[in-house]
């Protein structure tokens, strides 16, 4: 029960302060340095620019429900950037509710929070997917994507705020060997998990490539796994 009192005090606060809360346009930036998101460019599984041919990028930070289709549809346009993109929205299921920094959160219904994009330009090779997420609260479900659970999963950051409430970052990866020009993305959290920032970067690359990362990705996996393992 005191665990719950904390959650929701910390909730509340985030709410009210955006001195608490890690979005970009609350500060601190989850790409600035000891953080958990990465731009392609300088990531491990990425290689590529954003912006540049055959790739896609959406990014939500301060989620409006007035920003795609009409004002109380539960639904969400990219608000910090897009490429490629025809169509993208993030939608969640009733009893979800927007804080005032533009957050997700209920204290009462599990979660469900769906992201769909279609590209402007089709894609026509394997493919690279990244998903990069930021919550408050527990671990939420691994994500899926056209019902395809992620080819690894992994947290890139935790830390406490002022309010002793868990931040956490999140990378999925998918990799695929044929064509996918539509993308839907599953993300089921229990009550009290707050969704504040996510980043969809997709590029088609050479099947060499695509090895490459796959075989960077599981290096870096494994690396954090043993660090996280070592006794402190």
């Amino acid at each position: 029960m005191l665990s719950l009192c904390r959650i929701i005090i910390s909730l509340l606060l985030v709410g009210l302060s955006g001195q608490a809360a890690a979005d970009i346009s609350n500060s601190p930036n989850p790409y600035d340095a000891g953080y958990g998101f990465d731009t392609p460019d300088e990531a491990g599984w990425g290689g590529w620019m954003r912006g540049g041919a055959s790739t896609l990028y959406a990014e939500w930070d301060t989620i409006s429900d007035a920003s795609y289709g009409g004002s109380g549809d539960r639904t969400a346009a990219p608000d910090i950037g897009t490429h490629n993109v025809a169509d993208a929205y993030l939608s969640w299921n009733p009893g979800v509710f927007v804080t005032s920094t533009g957050n997700l959160i209920t204290p009462s219904v599990v979660q469900e929070f769906f992201i769909r994009i279609s590209p402007v330009s089709l894609f026509s090779g394997p493919l690279v997917v990244a998903l990069q997420v930021e919550m408050w609260g527990d671990e939420p479900a691994a994500p899926l994507l056209n019902g395809l659970a992620a080819s690894s999963w992994t947290r890139t950051f935790t830390g406490t705020s002022v309010t002793d409430h868990d931040l956490n970052q999140y990378l999925g990866l998918w990799y695929f060997a044929n064509t996918v020009n539509h993308f839907e993305f599953d993300l089921t959290n229990q009550p009290f998990i707050s969704l504040a920032q996510v980043a969809v970067d997709i590029a088609q690359v050479s099947e060499p490539y695509m090895l490459a990362i796959m075989l960077t990705g599981l290096i870096l996996i494994g690396s954090m796994t043993r660090y996280r393992s070592r006794p402190i």
